[in-house]
């Protein structure tokens, strides 16, 4: 497994963090701006945009960032921030609870029900 890890993963991870971290700064900078617009249709336009630049910026840190790093998928970078250990990310529940539920009782115990079932039928 380790053979197949390199430096595309972890350009690829670093990208995917940089565009969480500009995508949000951008949009929130884009909603304060909205209240200090004039025109009714610059402050529509302008929170319409930075709406769906933090949307795109939640949607990346939550399903491709938080998930991945969360699995323990670049734990072998050693990455001070990247890494499933000490990562904490902008979810109702905290980083170890989600790590129990969905490493253990999402993936797991699913997978232990089939292995079971499969032995009781031979």
């Amino acid at each position: 497994m380790m053979d197949s890890l390199g430096n595309d993963d972890a350009r690829y991870i670093k990208r995917v963090y940089a565009a969480v971290v500009y995508s949000e700064m951008t949009a929130r900078g884009l909603l304060a701006a909205a209240g200090c617009m004039q025109s009714k249709r610059k402050i529509v336009a302008t929170w319409l945009l930075g709406t769906s630049l933090l949307s795109l910026s939640k949607i990346l840190n939550n399903m491709e960032l938080g998930h991945n790093v969360m699995h323990g998928q670049y734990d072998w970078m050693q990455h001070p921030y990247l890494n499933s250990q000490k990562f904490d990310w902008d979810i109702v529940c905290p980083a170890p609870l989600w790590q129990h539920s969905h490493n253990y009782l999402h993936i797991l115990l699913p997978i232990s029900l089939v292995v079971t079932m499969m032995l009781a039928i031979t």
